[in-house]
């Protein structure tokens, strides 16, 4: 494709007006459109496709906070633990089959002993050929547990999970309302955008 050509694609879906709309978001408005985009990166590099969002973003209609239903998993996305869904058990079962046909047993769908007494995380950082899969898939038992046992076993494994997957904490920064105008400012939705496209 030459230039004239991506210059022509890229006027059919961009226009600036479609952002402006971002000037007056909320802040979980904000929020919900970087969370948006970090999905839909996500299923870009995984699967090399994009999702519905991104359609949406494709056809003109950026601002997708305002026509999200804010009772979906992105609700949830608002803090740092959250539930597994079908959709990450999906991806995991996808990705297993697309980068390690060696964790199942020849001419069947089943995994091999090795895989299945894996850690979860473990084994799609090994599949992922040791890149930067960061998330620990765990489970609480609410009727049996406490908040504070919940709490105080987190508290011990931590430290655990982090120099098994040697990744270090890091750092909360400051993050204020100067940094949220710069974001506006910048006019970061519709750079995340091109970029994605």
């Amino acid at each position: 494709m030459d230039t004239v050509q991506i210059y022509k694609k890229l006027q059919s879906w961009f226009n600036y007006d479609n952002y402006v709309d971002v000037e007056s978001c909320t802040l979980k408005g904000l929020h919900k459109e970087l969370q948006v985009r970090k999905n839909i990166l996500d299923s870009i590099e995984f699967f090399g496709e994009g999702d519905v969002y991104f359609d949406q973003i494709l056809a003109g209609k950026p601002l997708i906070s305002k026509t999200l239903d804010t009772n979906t998993h992105l609700a949830e996305s608002q803090t740092h633990i959250r539930q597994v869904t079908f959709g990450h058990i999906e991806s995991l079962r996808r990705s297993l089959e697309m980068f390690s046909q060696e964790s199942f047993v020849k001419g069947s769908d089943q995994l091999t002993k090795e895989v299945k007494e894996q850690p979860l995380t473990q084994s799609m950082r090994a599949v992922f050929m040791r890149t930067n899969e960061s998330r620990v898939y765990t489970h609480f038992d609410l009727e049996n547990s406490s908040d504070e046992e919940i709490i105080g076993s987190l508290r011990a494994l931590l430290p655990v999970w982090r120099k098994e997957y040697g990744i270090k904490s890091r750092k909360q920064e400051a993050f204020g309302l100067g940094k949220i105008l710069k974001l506006v400012d910048y006019r970061i939705l519709s750079m995340m955008d091109l970029l994605m496209w």
